[in-house]
């Protein structure tokens, strides 16, 4: 129940940091909607990425872990497409445009980056 709580906590934080970073990345204002954006990465970060990585192991072993940085990539992406009050915009990061594709991608890095420092500090 801890570590449920924690990843919780930590994916609210991490969604909410990575809005005032990223200006190609809004989430509609309202509590509500960090609340739910936050549970359904949850669920993803605690029961469908180790069920995805323990059925993908060989190949991502052969490839050395970057199957699993796809897969990753991939989930952020359904998860962002398919769930109401998400954009990702074009931007632009120290004078260089970037697509939302790409986007996305910087997304996806700050917040699991920001989830495992939270994890690895608290």
């Amino acid at each position: 129940m801890k570590k449920i709580a924690r990843t919780f906590l930590f994916t609210i934080i991490s969604v909410y940091l990575t809005t005032l970073w990223n200006q190609g990345f809004n989430i509609s204002t309202d509590i509500e909607n960090l609340i739910y954006i936050s549970v359904i990465l949850s669920i993803v970060f605690l029961v469908i990425q180790p069920i995805l990585k323990l059925i993908i192991f060989p190949i991502n072993f052969v490839t050395m872990g970057v199957l699993g940085a796809v897969l990753n990539f991939i989930l952020f992406y359904y998860v962002f497409n398919n769930f109401l009050g998400i954009n990702i915009f074009e931007t632009t990061l120290l004078g260089i445009k970037l697509s939302p594709l790409f986007n996305l991608v910087l997304v996806v890095l700050s917040i699991t980056f920001i989830n495992n420092l939270l994890d690895k500090l608290l």
